[in-house]
């Protein structure tokens, strides 16, 4: 291995993976298994109590995002799912899949733009 001379340190937290999210729901996993595809977990998959599901565009994110949930909470886990295939110019099927962590959390009641705590606090 090569070291070079500015070498950076990156943090990543779990805020930051809360924040590259693009949907979070409370989990629905369990009782709908074969949906499914687990590409990482630790222990258990969660419960879908007190459980929380991140949704990911891209694997990278969803990885990186799974590191970080797996230091507060050795339940986490990745899933990936196919979402509907579209037609693209009446040809070309395109295959979707979403990248899903599932981890420790549940939903509180939304914030206003007003309020003080309008920042995502899940």
């Amino acid at each position: 291995m090569v070291k070079m001379e500015n070498d950076m340190k990156i943090e990543f937290t779990t805020e930051d993976a809360k924040e590259l999210s693009h949907t979070i729901c409370q989990s629905f996993y369990h009782g709908r298994e074969d949906e499914f595809e687990m590409l990482h977990k630790n222990d258990d998959v969660p419960s879908n109590d007190q459980q929380l599901m991140y949704f990911y565009a891209f694997q990278l994110e969803a990885l990186l995002s799974y590191k970080a949930f797996l230091k507060n909470d050795p339940n986490t886990a990745m899933v990936v799912r196919e979402v509907e295939p579209y037609v693209k110019d009446k040809k070309i099927i395109i295959r979707q899949f979403e990248y899903i962590i599932i981890t420790q959390g549940t939903m509180g009641l939304p914030k206003t733009k007003n309020s003080r705590a309008y920042k995502r606090n899940f």
